[in-house]
């Protein structure tokens, strides 16, 4: 029971964070296009390479707080297959292994949102370049660690509500 509370808390603290890291200055589509014609064509470059790597970001942030209540369920079904006598240990370790990866690519998330750094300051157009590209193939990996433990956890909960 303590640890579907501190599911419930964690999902809630996560949703919270989530929904407030898209917030932030809006601007219309013409005052893009108006401010990138102003920039030099690096400057340019270096902003349409942040804005994928951004992209991608925000994609997939609003699914961690898909990501926690998948785990949670997922516990939730750990902990009554653990209270059967006679569980079948197949099935608890694809639940442990469904929950690992959950947590594993909430981490990878986590990791690579206290990593990221915008090169604001950075003169070196080159160093830009190379530091957003990379970053983008980062988040790339994140987006698909993320839908691949949560497809593998809807295909578990799904799994093990037909042997219900």
């Amino acid at each position: 029971m303590k640890k579907l509370i501190y599911t419930i808390c964690l999902c809630t603290t996560l949703g919270v964070f989530a929904s407030s890291c898209g917030e932030g200055k809006k601007q219309s589509s013409e005052d893009i296009t108006i401010e990138d014609k102003e920039l030099p064509a690096e400057e340019r470059a270096e902003k349409a390479l942040y804005d994928e790597v951004m992209a991608v970001h925000d994609e997939v942030m609003p699914q961690m707080d898909n990501m926690m209540k998948l785990k949670g369920e997922l516990q939730v079904k750990l902990d009554l297959v653990r209270e059967k006598k006679d569980s079948n240990k197949e099935v608890l370790q694809a639940l442990e292994n469904g929950i690992k990866k959950l947590e594993e690519a909430d981490e990878a998330m986590m990791q690579w949102m206290r990593d990221f750094e915008p090169q604001d300051n950075v003169e070196d157009h080159e160093q830009v370049i190379n530091y957003y590209t990379l970053q983008k193939a980062e988040i790339e990996k994140v987006r698909k660690l993320m839908l691949s433990a949560m497809k593998n956890a809807k295909d578990q909960l799904k799994d093990i509500q037909t042997q219900e």
